[in-house]
């Protein structure tokens, strides 16, 4: 992002307005999929299918940018070259403690969507599967944060905001856990579901910038690409995470997908993992967040960067 615009604020709005988008394909992805679950994945024919349907135009959605987003700006001036050898990624790996604070929110944040327990939550406890796009419509009110957080973040730092976040995952884990199968409840703590993961899903590569700004000031190539790519990994390991220990924990808890009448032990280990243990993931992600405090030192360390990209253009052009 940062080679193909120039400005921070064209960071935040690309990562804002521009992320409405992403969340409105989003919302319709949440919205038609339990509907069409319960018509077509009733073999694996049918789940190849219902898959294909989104998984074909969404890939191709996303390879656009790849092709259309031109990279045209020279951001680490003093830079001798652009190959980045494995040296100084562990250099990276050994000087940015930060990268590992915004991995691990990434981590744990794509360990939560991806668990996917809503589908057992409301297959057992509500009884309704298809009630689960009543959720996903209600996410249509966490969209106009996307337009005030431009706003806010002239008056605090996304890492401040990232930290709210998280804090209101907690409220929505609370309220998850004494829902049960009331959908008023269930529809609040999904909101707040919501409007707690879209700072770290959506400003998350703001504060990959910023990393970037730190290894600039401290003598480092920027490598927003290897930054990036820490944290691409910890986004997989998460949902890989999520996708697969679901059916480890509710398997150990007794669950049996042959029985009418779960037991009360699988479908406690359903509500807990529905509530309150992601909110004890929040909130132990909060406690490590607190250690964050680049976004305190961003202001000084981007002025200094500016100072020396200026000193070295005027070298170059000597």
């Amino acid at each position: 992002m940062v080679r193909a615009f120039s400005t921070q604020k064209e960071y935040v709005q690309l990562s804002t307005y521009g992320g409405v988008v992403p969340m409105v394909i989003v919302l319709v992805f949440n919205v038609l999929f339990p509907t069409l679950m319960g018509s077509m994945a009733t073999s694996q024919a049918g789940w190849v299918k219902l898959v294909l349907i989104f998984a074909v135009p969404l890939t191709v959605l996303g390879m656009l940018r790849f092709f259309v987003i031109k990279e045209t700006n020279d951001v680490d001036v003093s830079a001798e070259g652009d190959k980045v050898d494995f040296k100084e990624v562990l250099l990276l790996l050994k000087k940015n403690r930060y990268i590992y604070i915004i991995a691990l929110a990434s981590l744990v944040m794509n360990l939560l969507i991806n668990m996917g327990v809503g589908v057992f939550y409301f297959a057992e406890i509500v009884g309704n599967v298809g009630l689960m796009s009543v959720l996903a419509i209600s996410q249509v009110i966490v969209l106009p944060l996307m337009f005030v957080f431009p706003q806010i973040l002239k008056k605090m730092s996304v890492a401040k905001l990232v930290r709210i976040g998280l804090l209101v995952g907690v409220a929505a884990g609370i309220a998850n856990f004494f829902a049960g199968s009331n959908m008023i409840l269930l529809v609040i703590g999904a909101i707040l579901t919501g409007a707690s993961s879209v700072p770290v899903t959506m400003l998350g590569q703001l504060l990959i910038i910023e990393c970037a700004d730190y290894n600039e000031h401290i003598g480092l190539s920027r490598m927003e690409g290897s930054l990036g790519a820490v944290n691409g990994f910890a986004t997989k390991v998460g949902a890989g995470i999520g996708a697969g220990i679901l059916g480890i924990l509710i398997g150990l808890a007794g669950y049996d997908g042959n029985l009418a009448v779960q037991p009360t032990s699988a479908i406690t280990m359903i509500r807990l993992l529905y509530s309150l243990i992601p909110a004890a993931f929040d909130l132990v992600v909060y406690l490590v967040f607190r250690l964050y405090t680049l976004d305190k030192q961003i202001p000084q360390i981007r002025a200094e960067n500016a100072a020396r990209r200026a000193e070295a253009e005027a070298h170059h052009e000597a």
